[in-house]
């Protein structure tokens, strides 16, 4: 009786036949047996097309049983932490391997996106040949265009090479500004026409959660955030894509451990994502015997040095602490975080994995071009899978 019902679906399928229109002469109110059987062949079929999605980050990965999948993942973090930075490190390591990507970023234009990548690739060529970061380029140092050769108007070399990497090799990479999409139904038309343009069903990143609009405001701000929250989770079911949400957290944690609490102005946030991650600075968490006067003193001395290492181009331990994960394991890990060149590394090579594959290794190790030849053909490897949207 199974194999039948999964031919029935797979005809469907084929024919275009919208889901919507599938069995509508029953009343849903009480499925039938055959209907709650052929729904759920169609989810598998749904699933089995869209694979996880590897992060480039391996650990993150292993944690996640192997990447992203279609839900409502959350993001949060304390203000300067490094949450926009490491999701948009995350995106660009999607986009290198091919798979296609929406970054809608509400708050900070494509310029200020573009320089925070650049300025990583620029870091990342250095340290793997061997270099210190004296000719990596801040993002800071880019938006003030303080990378030309002196009295020329030339790129400096590690600038056009970051550049025309990114040109080559992240193509599947789209950044969506303000202007574009403020409000939930702008985010649910950009996505549906990127796809009907394509045929491919783009990982969706918003950066960030307070700033979306809802189409129908309500009397509260926790109301309002509410009603967004369960649109985006309504989203990734519709579009059977990962959905990545960036959020602040409450005030009252910036000086404690991140938990579940510390989305507590966020709405429902902690009931709605499928996937919960809180971000902060490696040593937060209250150590035994410890009194809550002394937490807050060594608390306060750990965040002046981690922002004097930040300032001289050095790396601050981030730990990213998975608070809920429904089809996974929770749990936390430490990574190196150099603010001033906006890149996030894992502290221990793991077991080889797919991110291999997505990682930005190859650009790397890459030998230095001569100055004035022309651009290296650069190859782009093609993803194991591509993230379709089924008919």
């Amino acid at each position: 009786m199974i194999q039948k019902l999964l031919e029935q679906v797979l005809k469907e399928w084929s024919d275009n036949t919208s889901n919507s229109t599938l069995n509508n002469h029953v009343d849903d109110r009480i499925p039938t047996r055959d209907k709650i059987f052929r729904d759920y062949l169609r989810f598998l079929l749904v699933r089995r097309n869209n694979p996880c999605i590897p992060t480039g980050f391996a650990k993150l990965d292993e944690m996640l049983f192997g990447g992203l999948q279609e839900g409502l993942y959350i993001i949060g973090a304390m203000s300067s932490l490094g949450k926009t930075t490491f999701c948009l490190q995350i995106a660009d390591q999607i986009a290198r391997a091919g798979y296609d990507v929406l970054f809608f970023s509400l708050e900070m234009s494509t310029a200020d996106m573009l320089s925070r990548s650049f300025s990583r690739l620029t870091f990342l060529r250095e340290q793997a040949a061997g270099r210190d970061s004296t000719n990596a380029k801040k993002a800071a140092d880019l938006k003030r265009g303080e990378c030309f050769s002196t009295g020329e108007d030339i790129l400096l070399e590690v600038v056009q090479d970051a550049m025309e990497d990114y040109y080559e090799n992240y193509s599947h990479m789209h950044i969506v500004s303000r202007e574009q999409a403020t409000k939930v139904s702008d985010l649910i038309n950009t996505i549906q026409t990127y796809i009907e343009q394509t045929d491919k069903t783009p990982v969706v990143f918003i950066d960030y959660l307070q700033i979306i609009g809802a189409d129908e405001p309500k009397s509260t701000d926790k109301q309002n955030m509410d009603t967004v929250i369960t649109e985006l989770k309504h989203m990734s079911v519709a579009f059977h894509t990962p959905i990545i949400v960036i959020s602040s957290l409450n005030r009252n944690s910036y000086t404690s451990s991140v938990t579940h609490s510390s989305f507590k102005e966020s709405g429902s946030v902690e009931y709605s994502a499928d996937v919960l991650i809180g971000m902060q600075y490696a040593g937060m968490e209250p150590r035994a015997g410890e009194m809550e006067k002394a937490r807050e003193l060594r608390v306060s001395q750990m965040m002046q040095n981690m922002n004097a290492l930040a300032a001289k181009g050095k790396a601050q331990e981030i730990q990213v602490v998975i608070l809920k994960n429904r089809d996974g394991s929770k749990g936390s890990y430490v990574m190196n975080f150099y603010p001033a060149y906006n890149c996030f590394q894992e502290q221990r090579k793991t077991a080889e994995s797919t991110a291999n594959s997505i990682s930005e290794t190859d650009w790397r190790n890459r030998p230095r071009r001569k100055r004035k030849s022309s651009p290296e053909n650069l190859s782009t490897s093609e993803p194991t899978a591509e993230h379709n949207t089924p008919m």
